[in-house]
């Protein structure tokens, strides 16, 4: 049977940092180190070298991460044959959940169209926003829940919108904003603001262009191309203001979602691909007419 410490042991190799993979896999860094501990046993080998800046593969480690990535392919493989033989039998559309993005839309749009849905059954399939659910897509899952402002037309997706995350500003505890009931780009004015880089959302770089142009004291700094929950912990450790979206209000204790007086907001929904089964496209068209 598939080692699902296989999955623990390509974050590691993957982030180079045995508390980043914890954070990844969500189990705790000493569970990590217990079982990479397990592995080397398993092997009687060294498969990291270890320092203060993180951990590195050694050659034993670059064999095992190579056939790791076989085996990983080969299992899905494996998986979605056999799915493809029950989807027949009882059809399943695998919902890819990701903690960043509340799948409860999805759930509301299910229970109000059961004569569509009443044929077909569903699987919650959690993933990492570190992973690339462009290529899980048909591989790991079938649809995901997020925002589409940042899908091109060369992407090859459909989408089935299902409404939109309002902006706002994540403001750690002690910063002296925190508290306010509301607040405005001009009251951000020399502070620092973290938001996504360039290039990424046209939506958020319309924002950046407005504060660039009309609140140019606003001292902006890049954070990497999508949102964890290292985006998170970065700002509550360093006191900076993120801007955010209203589904996170609960995701971080020492962070405070205040609503932004300019209104922006992030559309999204049911994100697929337009090389879906027949079955999943015939049953998500069917819903996205109803």
């Amino acid at each position: 049977m598939y080692n699902k410490d296989l999955d623990i042991f390509k974050a590691v190799a993957e982030t180079g940092s045995f508390s980043k993979a914890a954070q990844k896999c969500f189990i705790t860094h000493t569970a990590v180190i217990k079982k990479m501990g397990n592995l080397e046993t398993h092997f009687s080998a060294t498969l990291f070298h270890r320092s203060t800046r993180g951990v590195t593969l050694t050659t034993e480690g670059q064999i095992l991460y190579h056939h790791t990535l076989e085996i990983m392919d080969f299992a899905s493989k494996a998986i979605a044959e056999i799915e493809a033989v029950q989807h027949k039998k009882h059809p399943i559309l695998r919902i890819g959940c990701s903690f960043m993005y509340p799948i409860d839309p999805f759930i509301l749009l299910w229970n109000r169209n059961l004569s569509v849905t009443a044929n077909m059954q569903f699987r919650i399939i959690p993933f990492s926003e570190d992973e690339s659910y462009k290529k899980l897509l048909n591989n790991k899952f079938d649809c995901i829940i997020s925002p589409y402002n940042h899908f091109r037309a060369t992407d090859n997706i459909s989408i089935l919108p299902l409404g939109s995350y309002h902006f706002c500003l994540a403001v750690p505890i002690q910063h002296p904003l925190h508290g306010l009931s509301q607040l405005s780009f001009k009251d951000l004015e020399g502070h620092r603001l973290r938001m996504m880089i360039t290039g990424i959302s046209p939506l958020n770089d319309n924002i950046r262009n407005h504060l660039v142009t009309h609140h140019p004291q606003i001292n902006i700094v890049d954070i990497q191309d999508h949102y964890n929950m290292d985006t998170f912990n970065d700002c509550a450790e360093s006191g900076d203001i993120l801007l955010s979206l209203d589904c996170w209000q609960q995701i971080h204790p020492a962070l405070l979602s205040i609503p932004l007086e300019e209104s922006y907001e992030m559309p999204y929904g049911l994100i697929y691909s337009k090389e879906s089964p027949p079955n999943v496209l015939s049953f998500l068209e069917q819903l996205k007419t109803e």
